[in-house]
C-alpha cells in the first residue's frame, strides 16, 4: 500500500512537471533561425538577394521569392527585393504602365538581362520579360526565336519616338513664326506624333488654323481658304484634330456667310443678303439687339417688304410671295409678312380657277 501511494505521488510529479514545460514553451516568443537572424547585416542581404536572382535566372520563382520575402522582413527598403518581388507579383502591363509591345528576335550572346537593360533601362526586368514570354528558363535562349518586350518610356524606340515628335513639334511652329499657315496645316496631317505629345499638337494645329483665317482678309481670300481646309479636314489624323477642323470650317462659314450678306446689302441685293443672313444664322450667328447683325436683319426685313409691295402691285404675285417668305424665315412672328402671303396665296388660287 505504501509503494503504491509513492509511485502515484511519483507520476503526479511528472505530470506537473510535463504541464509545467509546455506552459512555458507557449509563452516563449519563436526565435528566428540562425539563417534569418544572420540577414541583419547588408551584406548578408545582399549575398541572399544574389542568390535569388540566381534561382530567378533559371526559372526558379518560388524558391527565389521566399529568399526575398526574407530579406524584406528584414529591411523592408532593400530596393532590389523589393524591385524583383513586384515582378514577381505585379501584372507585366500594370508594372510596365504600358499595353504597347514590340517584338524582337533573340540574336546569339543575347541574355534577358542584356535585352532587359537596353529596352527597359534595367538588366533586373529580365524577370518580367520572362513573365511576359511564358519562359521557363530565362539562362536558355534559342538564338531566332520572337519574343514581346513591353514599350516603356526607357525603350530605345520610345526614346527615338519621343525624340522625332518633338522635332516635329518645333518644324509646325516654324510654320507659324513663316506665316505659312496652309504649309504647316498639311504637314500637321502627315508628321509623326506620339500620344504624350498630342496636346502640345493640337495647341500648335489650332495656330495654324487662327492664323490661316486672320491672314485671309478679303472675301475671295477667305472662300479660297475656307475651300483648303475642307480638303485637309479630310486627312485628319484622329478624332481631335478632325473636331479642331470642324469648329473652324463653321465658325469661318459663319464668318464668310455674314461678310457676304453685308456686301450684298450694300449692292441692294436684298434677297439674296437675306439668304445669306440665313445660312449665318443657322450656324449660330449672334443676334442680340444690339448686335450689328440684328440691325442688319431689321434693315432687311424692311426692304424685303418694299421690293415685295411693289412686285404685288405689278401682278407679279409669285415674286412678291416669295419676298414675303423669306420675311417669315427671318422673322416667323411678323404680321405684316402673315397678312401678305395669306391675301397673296387666296388671289393666287382664285387666278390659277381661270
Amino acid at each position: 500500500m505504501r509503494v503504491s501511494i509513492i509511485r502515484l505521488t511519483l507520476v503526479f510529479l511528472v505530470l506537473l512537471t510535463l504541464a509545467a514545460c509546455q506552459t512555458t514553451t507557449k509563452k516563449q516568443p519563436t526565435q528566428p533561425q540562425v539563417d534569418d537572424l544572420s540577414l541583419q547585416s547588408p551584406k548578408r542581404q545582399r549575398e541572399q538577394v544574389n542568390k535569388a536572382i540566381a534561382l530567378l535566372e533559371k526559372g526558379k520563382n518560388q524558391p527565389a521569392k521566399v529568399l526575398l520575402q526574407q530579406v524584406l522582413r528584414f529591411n523592408p527598403t532593400q530596393a532590389t527585393a523589393l524591385n524583383l518581388t513586384r515582378q514577381l507579383t505585379t501584372p507585366t502591363e500594370t508594372l510596365m504602365k504600358t499595353t504597347r509591345y514590340t517584338n524582337y528576335e533573340i540574336k546569339n550572346g543575347d541574355s534577358l538581362g542584356k535585352i532587359a537593360r537596353k529596352w527597359l533601362g534595367n538588366s533586373l526586368y529580365f524577370v518580367t520579360l520572362a513573365r511576359y514570354n511564358n519562359i521557363e528558363n530565362p539562362a536558355r535562349l534559342l538564338p531566332g526565336t520572337s519574343i514581346k518586350i513591353p514599350l516603356t518610356e526607357k525603350s530605345d524606340l520610345v526614346i527615338k519616338e519621343s525624340r522625332r515628335s518633338s522635332a516635329n513639334l518645333k518644324m509646325l511652329a516654324q510654320f507659324i513664326s513663316d506665316k505659312s499657315f496652309a504649309d504647316g496645316l498639311k504637314r500637321s496631317n502627315s508628321v509623326f506624333i506620339t500620344k504624350k505629345h498630342m496636346g502640345d499638337f493640337l495647341k500648335i494645329h489650332q495656330q495654324l488654323l487662327d492664323g490661316f483665317g486672320d491672314y485671309s482678309a478679303s472675301l475671295s481670300e477667305k472662300e479660297k481658304m475656307l475651300a483648303e481646309v475642307k480638303v485637309l479636314a479630310k486627312k485628319a489624323r484622329n478624332r481631335q484634330q478632325r473636331k479642331q477642323y470642324n469648329r473652324f470650317i463653321n465658325q469661318q462659314s459663319l464668318d464668310l456667310y455674314w461678310l457676304e450678306a453685308k456686301f450684298l446689302y450694300a449692292d441692294e441685293s436684298y434677297f439674296s443678303a437675306a439668304e445669306k443672313l440665313l445660312a449665318a444664322r443657322k450656324l449660330g450667328l449672334n443676334l442680340s439687339e444690339e448686335t450689328e447683325a440684328f440691325q442688319t436683319q431689321q434693315s432687311l426685313i424692311d426692304k424685303l417688304h418694299e421690293q415685295a409691295i411693289r412686285f404685288y402691285r405689278k401682278h407679279e404675285l409669285n415674286k412678291a410671295l416669295s419676298y414675303w417668305k423669306l420675311i417669315q424665315q427671318l422673322q416667323p412672328d411678323n404680321a405684316l409678312a402673315k397678312k401678305y402671303i395669306g391675301h397673296t396665296q387666296k388671289l393666287l388660287s382664285k387666278l390659277n380657277q381661270y
